[in-house]
């Protein structure tokens, strides 16, 4: 029962997040921006990153069964490469303050591991 909703609910968000897909994409680009430029360490982005995540496997399972010959897979495969090089820009960010600031972060550590 519980494999039934959770592959719904995973159909779901991959459905919503085909037709969300340019908003999604900014919003991670600007989470990274943010986190990038800002002084201190944000908070996790944890529902979009995990978000991204999921599509990029999917994502990349369908340019496996691809015809790699084509000019269409060279496009997709690049754009895959994109977005995980920000996912993993912005993981690399957040990664860095925390070594960084390591003390700060043990006082408040709502920013480390949110919920």
């Amino acid at each position: 029962m519980s494999r039934i909703v959770l592959t719904n609910r995973l159909e779901f968000l991959v459905h919503n997040f085909l037709q969300y897909l340019p908003q999604v994409l900014q919003s991670l680009q600007r989470a990274w921006m943010n986190e990038k430029f800002a002084p201190d360490l944000l908070p996790y982005e944890d529902a979009l990153v995990e978000m991204v995540m999921i599509q990029l496997v999917h994502m990349e399972e369908n340019l496996a069964s691809a015809d790699k010959n084509n000019l269409l897979y060279i496009v997709h495969r690049m754009e895959v490469e994109r977005i995980r090089f920000v996912v993993a820009s912005y993981l690399r960010c957040r990664l860095q303050k925390i070594e960084t600031y390591f003390c700060d972060n043990v006082q408040y550590p709502f920013y480390l591991f949110p919920n």
